[in-house]
């Protein structure tokens, strides 16, 4: 029996056999998905961004997430000024985290308005810090616009990586942070980075700045 698709190819790769589709997704994604993920939500993605070649020029959906498919979100993240630079693991580049499902969510015309869920796009405004150093430790504070967790990255050499770096964290979820860092060196020089979490996962960093013990 033969199956007409509409507005699919069929593409045999071997013994499998994919669809390119170049048709509106309608679904909202609603897992994070990284390279090895499978479902529907993986499906959605790849045949959204298959609709533009620029963005997915393979256009297979496959329901697999692989390297194809982690380029094309990452040309995406570029496109929407999401991220643009760093890793999956220190910065969201190339995985489907909660600020790019929120995006493709908007694209896709599932947000918003009586029918759709709200998500919440926007990562948490951190005010300037205070530092209260001591031989052995560290004090940051600082608030956000909104109620977050926290968490300050440091490491006597820079730059180092978010996230493998020691760290220290606020796990409370409200907008006053205050994180200590025990444990150091008297007469040391340590640079540091603030991190603050909404409760919809969207990231906000500091740049890099530095504090001594004494």
């Amino acid at each position: 029996m033969t199956y007409k698709i509409p507005f699919m190819y069929m593409l045999v790769i071997g013994a499998v056999t994919v669809f390119a589709v170049p048709v509106l997704a309608a679904a909202v994604i609603t897992s994070q998905l990284d390279i090895g993920e499978r479902g529907g939500d993986v499906t959605e993605v790849q045949a959204f961004l298959a609709q533009d070649f620029t963005l997915y020029p393979e256009g297979l959906v496959t329901g697999y997430f692989g390297s194809l498919t982690q380029a094309a979100v990452q040309r995406y993240q570029c496109r929407e000024g999401i991220v643009c630079s760093g890793t999956p693991a220190t910065t969201g580049y190339g995985r489907v985290g909660p600020s790019t499902a929120a995006h493709l969510n908007v694209d896709l015309g599932v947000t918003g308005g009586t029918g759709g869920p709200s998500f919440d796009r926007s990562a948490p405004i951190m005010n300037p810090e205070t530092v209260v150093t001591t031989s052995n430790s560290a004090t940051i504070a600082w608030t956000t616009n909104e109620s977050a967790r926290s968490r300050v990255m440091y490491g006597t050499t820079w730059p180092f990586l978010y996230a493998s770096a020691p760290s220290a964290s606020d796990t409370s979820l409200d907008a006053v942070q205050s994180v200590t860092i025990s444990g150091l060196s008297s007469h040391t020089a340590y640079f540091y980075v603030r991190e603050s979490i909404d409760a919809s996962g969207n990231i906000m960093w500091s740049s890099a700045k530095t504090f001594v013990t004494p």
